[in-house]
Parts: structure tokens; C-alpha cells; sequence
């Protein structure tokens, strides 16, 4: 089973340098189809760092930036890599489905 990534607080905000976040704005220009991409490439892997905790906050700002409704798999303080998603449009809203 893939573990859950855990938001308790934004990168940097523990003495880390927030330097290396430009590292992720990429994911701004990406369309909604390739956000979720994204997430699902991660999907069931193993394995976690630093660096792979900052990418999934960051993944999961542009979610909410984009009003992307992604309580299927989380909310603001956690993200569940358990499961591939798609994305709806249900009544005029963004879903992401398991």
C-alpha cells in the first residue's frame, strides 16, 4: 500500500529554505489532464523526502488554486496516494473521482 502524504505545514516552514520551490512552478503551465497525470504518475510508489513532500504540497496548492474539488483522495492537511484519479466536471465544478 502507498503511504500518505501528510501537510502539516508548508515547505520551509521548519528553519528549510524555500529556496528550491521554483523547482515546481512548472506545474502552473501544465492543463488540468496533465495536473492529474502528475498525481497519478505517483501513484503506489514507494519511497519519501523532503523534496518529494514539497512536490505534493505544491500539487496540491495548484489543485486549489485551479478549484479543483480533490476530496477523493484529501483535504488541506493530507493527500492519499492509494488510488489513480480522473477528473469530472460535475455540475460545473471540477471533481477529481476515484
Amino acid at each position: 500500500m502507498a503511504p500518505e502524504v501528510i501537510f502539516l505545514k508548508p515547505p520551509g516552514s521548519k528553519g528549510e529554505s524555500d529556496s528550491d520551490d521554483g523547482r515546481f512552478a512548472y506545474l502552473e503551465d501544465l492543463s488540468d489532464e496533465e495536473l492529474v497525470e502528475a498525481f497519478n504518475k505517483e501513484v503506489g510508489k514507494p519511497g519519501w523526502t523532503n523534496s518529494r513532500a514539497k512536490y505534493f504540497y505544491k500539487l496540491r496548492e495548484e489543485f486549489e488554486r485551479r478549484n479543483i474539488d480533490y476530496s477523493a483522495i484529501g483535504d488541506e492537511t493530507r493527500l492519499s496516494l492509494n488510488a489513480r484519479v480522473s477528473l469530472e466536471l460535475v455540475d460545473g465544478v471540477k471533481v477529481l473521482r476515484l
